[in-house]
């Protein structure tokens, strides 16, 4: 009874008709990236590795390491002019050029130049009387001269009055000063310029200004925690020389 029950119940279901399962969909197989493709991006990649790195390079080993490493130092000039002549007395203009000619600041905390005459008179001296006395004389001199006489004396001398001057990259400045010298007393002056420079504002503490036995300026020089102003911490002293002569023209001939 029960089997004819079941038989009739599975004749009275619809053909085809099964029970429901969640079958997902299938995938879809994307094509696979061709070789050049693959080289394309590869190459942008690349592209993009070199462009961080030539930043790099430019704006922090370039710009910011190799200046720090670098010695400094600022390109003096001067000169020495003849503006007028009264008498005895000449007028000299005394000019002082300074250009900062570095990829960075350089801080000049001392500059000073110094003025000195002087009389060339003639030394009646042979040369076998030279070469004993010179044999005589221990240490020997720094300098010699065999016809002549050399009497030198400060005149004058000028110093920057600030302490915190410094120069950017292609600064420059200008400084005169004016003097009458008798030409009666020197043929002709000279002028030695100085001037203290660094690339760190807190390397030189300070500036005590003194004058020497002849007359010139002599700065001491403070540094921080007694470091050497050299190439290595970025430091030093450069100088300038030029020579004016004060002699007239030989007048010309008729």
């Amino acid at each position: 009874m029960e089997k004819e029950w079941y038989q009739e119940r599975s004749k009275s279901r619809a053909p085809g008709l099964h029970r429901r399962r969640n079958i997902p969909p299938p995938r879809e197989n994307k094509p696979s990236k061709s070789v050049e493709e693959t080289w394309i991006e590869r190459g942008k990649f690349l592209l993009l590795l070199l462009t961080f790195l030539w930043a790099a390079y430019t704006f922090v080993y370039k710009e910011q390491i190799v200046p720090s490493r670098l010695p400094v130092f600022l390109t003096i000039s001067g000169s020495l002019e003849e503006v007028g002549r009264e008498g005895n007395l000449a007028l000299v203009l005394a000019r002082v050029h300074l250009v900062n000619n570095k990829e960075t600041t350089i801080y000049a905390p001392a500059l000073w130049f110094t003025v000195t005459g002087f009389k060339i008179s003639e030394k009646q001296l042979s040369e076998q009387t030279y070469l004993l006395e010179a044999q005589d004389n221990q240490p020997l001199p720094d300098t010699f001269t065999i016809y002549s006489k050399q009497d030198s004396k400060v005149i004058a001398g000028w110093k920057h009055p600030r302490f915190d001057l410094w120069y950017v990259p292609n600064a420059e400045s200008t400084d005169e000063m004016l003097l009458s010298v008798p030409t009666d007393l020197y043929q002709a002056i000279q002028m030695k310029v100085y001037v203290v420079h660094s690339k760190s504002k807190d390397a030189v503490t300070s500036v005590v200004w003194h004058i020497s036995e002849d007359g010139s300026f002599d700065p001491i020089i403070q540094t921080k925690d007694g470091i050497m102003l050299d190439s290595e911490t970025g430091g030093g002293i450069s100088s300038f020389i030029t020579t004016l002569s004060l002699a007239e023209p030989p007048k010309a001939k008729e």
